[in-house]
């Protein structure tokens, strides 16, 4: 990720700047939005709420896919899964992956194709060649990369799962190709609701005036979100090369940290 100005504006300051032009959208025009990040860095908040906001602004169905639910459905019936088991499900995407490193985003595809489900708000890619799937079945869509705190992160983590991720789980193939995926902007989840809001009221309105790819070029070269007393503050993640063993290490750290002090 390249440096970022200091000026460049903070994004609900965009929204602001997308509603004064007051221009109409073209409801056919409206894209697809995909996100990703890494484990319980808020990629099914972020789609739920993206999908309830455009549904509520434009008055369209809105199509929330999951890459998870047939890997699940096959972890229930064919093993036996009876709670959440991320390691399994790890093994599973992964093993039928290796016969297309496609397949779960070819799954979607045929049920989106078949039944004319557009536009889409989707979270769970992994690969580099899924990405590829998505771009050219969908055309137009945005991918959103999500980044957050580590602390935060993995406490969100814990409070979904129960427990905290094992580093075998977060260096597994199906964790650390997310790096290597190309985003059209990356947002800070602060696991704040209102910064929640004001991102994605952002995006609402960058659709709404036809201002995406302003919206985009304003985000691409850096990570920017508000801090509670306001200042601007520009975020890259120290999880950025993820095969690096020494970010693990600085994760397993952080674990530990936060568990002697609990």
């Amino acid at each position: 990720m390249l440096g970022c100005a200091k000026n460049i504006p903070i994004i609900d300051n965009m929204a602001e700047q997308a509603q004064q032009q007051g221009s109409s959208v073209d409801v056919s025009n409206i894209p697809s939005f995909v996100f990703i990040g890494f484990a319980g860095s808020g990629k099914s908040t972020y789609s739920d709420y993206l999908k309830f906001r455009m549904e509520e602004a434009f008055g369209i169905k809105v199509y929330r896919p999951s890459f998870s639910q047939k890997i699940e459905e096959i972890a229930r019936d064919l093993f036996g899964m009876t709670q959440y088991n991320r390691s399994l499900l790890q093994d599973i995407g992964n093993k039928l992956r290796e016969l297309d490193p496609a397949v779960w985003a070819k799954h979607i595809i045929r049920d989106l194709k078949a039944n004319n489900k557009l536009p889409v708000v989707c979270d769970g890619l992994r690969k580099p060649e899924e990405l590829e799937a998505f771009r050219q079945a969908l055309g137009s869509f945005v991918v959103i990369r999500l980044e957050a705190d580590e602390k935060k992160l993995l406490e969100h983590y814990k409070a979904k799962y129960g427990r905290y991720p094992t580093t075998e789980q977060m260096t597994n193939p199906a964790e650390t190709a997310i790096a290597s995926l190309h985003a059209d902007m990356t947002l800070f989840n602060n696991y704040d609701k209102l910064d929640l809001d004001r991102q994605i009221g952002a995006i609402i309105e960058a659709i709404r005036t036809s201002t995406m790819q302003q919206l985009i070029d304003r985000c691409k070269a850096g990570m920017v979100y508000r801090q509670p007393w306001g200042e601007e503050i520009i975020k890259h993640s120290k999880f950025s090369n993820p095969v690096d063993a020494n970010n693990w290490r600085h994760m397993e750290e952080i674990i530990s940290e936060t568990t002697e002090n609990k």
